[in-house]
């Protein structure tokens, strides 16, 4: 596949495999209150705290309709003096947002006398019934959200801002976590730099915040990097992903190159009776039509590890166009669903964008590279969505390709009615444990090596015998599930000197695995569970206008 522009944690070859199997979940509405504003709804009861210190005299809404601000007919409460607050809801609340709106009568008990400079309102996702803390780290959370991240891929992202292994929804003031406060606090006073007439509006709360997580750095942002947050698409969870999958959706999938010809390709999304499908799509004569399973790379297909530890058959691309049965998840913008072809479990979250009256170029910023992004022309016409879908897995994903493309002359391994070359050592060779790939030459790309040692290490060469990667930044583990997989450890700018031919699996935080399949040693890939596969999809009407700005990027061999 030729990709002439990069979507955000689209992982090449790899990830068109494993979205194939994607399968996402379902959720319920909130009642209002009486419309007093009192938060006088019967039913279930939120309870928790709103902190930057402790804050009292805050107003705390369930954010129902989802656009920021706290309605009139939506329940509302105060928190007390030590920043506690219950909330009595109805209904379905999980992934609903929760506001604090922080004005400066609102009193931060950390901070004896201060008087907030400006209105600012902090948000939560809700994720249960008790301990729904608001905080500037849950609404740093909300924000990458409504950049288009799933909960658990934001809550990395803004975890790993402060170090990692750390609660983002403890109360961290209970917990006497004073590196956590300080930070919580000097967020809080970088949003109310950008007020204006005395309040930062939520569009600009959530700019600062998406600024900060692009930054790395709270004391580096200035105006120019939260205008070029604002320029991008918010991404809401307001949307049925049952609903937008039974309209059909689309996303570009880059170019395929077959024995005759290189043709663009889109995966086209949609519901059946029978389940999710996502067949790919060729343009040919100016028109998409339908592909022939398997007609860019007959021979490609491959073998995926089950949870329980053992291996799939060969899965085909006839396989992976099955449809996928899926049914609702904890809220309406997930489905959940078990790849036939696997018994994996995958969770599809879905979250929308309105992006009507947008450039195409600026609603692709952080999405699509710069160079090309600025190529785009054009504007979005009234009414358009984009929607992001998430994927996630409840096991790491481990799979052994079946690919054709391989050095001029080079034996090929039978399985089945599949040729193939990914292989190590001898092809004729039936190898009975992975542990006989010690010594061995495991190529890593037309111009490296690899050598496992018996120890846990091992070494990236060239061809010549040169070391290009030592012993000391190279070592392996066995996996767990599999004692016959051996799960590579080399960092990305390692990678990138030795010549490795995985750098697009590992700058997606995936993994190099080696392991014993069908008598042969192989080369594979690991994504772990904690990684989500992320893409763009659009309705038929936006994909078109979108396919011909990017068609006039595309050069065709």
């Amino acid at each position: 596949m030729k990709n002439v522009f990069t979507i955000k944690a689209v992982l090449a070859a790899t990830c068109s495999a494993l979205l194939l199997s994607a399968c996402g979940g379902g959720g319920g509405t909130v009642s209002a209150s009486n419309g007093s504003g009192s938060g006088t709804a019967s039913g279930t009861q939120i309870t928790g705290k709103a902190i930057d210190g402790y804050l009292s005299g805050a107003k705390v809404c369930l954010d129902i309709n989802d656009n920021g601000v706290c309605d009139p007919s939506e329940p509302s409460t105060t928190t007390a003096d030590d920043g506690s607050y219950s909330l009595p809801v109805n209904g379905s609340i999980i992934g609903k947002k929760l506001l604090v709106v922080v004005t400066p009568t609102t009193k931060d008990k950390s901070r004896p006398g201060y008087v907030f400079p400006a209105e600012f309102t902090l948000s939560h996702i809700v994720a249960g019934t008790t301990e729904q803390h608001v905080t500037p780290l849950t609404t740093m959370v909300a924000a990458q959200m409504e950049a288009g991240m799933s909960r658990s891929e934001a809550e990395r992202a803004v975890g790993a801002l402060l170090g990692g292994n750390i609660d983002l929804k403890a109360d961290y003031i209970a917990g006497k976590d004073s590196n956590t406060a300080a930070f919580a606090s000097k967020v809080v006073d970088k949003v109310v730099v950008f007020a204006k007439s005395g309040r930062t509006d939520p569009a600009t709360v959530r700019a600062v915040l998406n600024a900060i997580m692009g930054k790395g750095n709270i004391d580096l942002v200035g105006q120019a990097d939260v205008d070029d947050q604002a320029k991008r698409p918010v991404f809401s969870s307001n949307v049925d992903a049952l609903a937008a999958l039974t309209g059909e959706l689309f996303v570009y999938d880059g170019t395929e190159t077959s024995s005759t010809s290189t043709v663009p390709v889109r995966e086209h999304w949609y519901l059946t009776s029978a389940g999710l499908r996502k067949p790919q799509q060729k343009y040919v004569s100016q028109q998409w039509t339908d592909a022939i399973p398997g007609e860019f790379d007959q021979n490609y297909g491959e073998y995926r590890l089950k949870p329980d530890g053992s291996w799939t058959g060969f899965i085909s691309h006839q396989d992976m166009e099955k449809p996928f049965p899926v049914q609702r998840g904890d809220s309406s913008n997930t489905l959940v669903g078990t790849d036939p072809n696997s018994d994996i479990v995958f969770t599809l979250e879905y979250r929308v964008a309105q992006i009507a009256g947008k450039s195409l170029s600026d609603a692709f910023v952080g999405w699509v590279d710069d160079a090309s992004r600025s190529q785009l022309a054009g504007v979005f016409p009234a009414g358009s969505e984009a929607y992001v879908a998430s994927v996630t897995r409840n096991v790491d994903d481990v799979t052994l390709a079946s690919f054709s493309s391989c050095t001029p002359n080079a034996p090929l391994v039978t399985e089945g009615t599949i040729q193939h070359c990914n292989y190590i050592g001898n092809p004729t060779t039936n190898y009975t444990s992975v542990d006989q790939v010690f010594g061995l030459d495991v190529p890593m790309g037309g111009a490296s090596r690899m050598r496992l040692a018996a120890d846990g290490t091992a070494e990236v060469l060239d061809w010549s015998g040169k070391v290009l990667v030592g012993s000391s930044k190279v070592s392996w583990k066995r996996y767990d599930r599999n004692p016959n997989v051996l799960v590579i450890n080399i960092s990305l700018a390692d990678a990138i000197t030795g010549n490795l031919s995985d750098t697009d699996l590992l700058r997606s935080s995936g993994k190099i695995v080696i392991a014993l399949h069908n008598g042969h040693l192989k080369r594979g890939a690991l994504i772990p569970a904690s990684v989500q596969d992320t893409l763009v999809q659009f309705k038929q009407s936006i994909f078109d206008q979108l396919f011909a700005e990017l068609n006039k990027l595309l050069t065709i061999v």
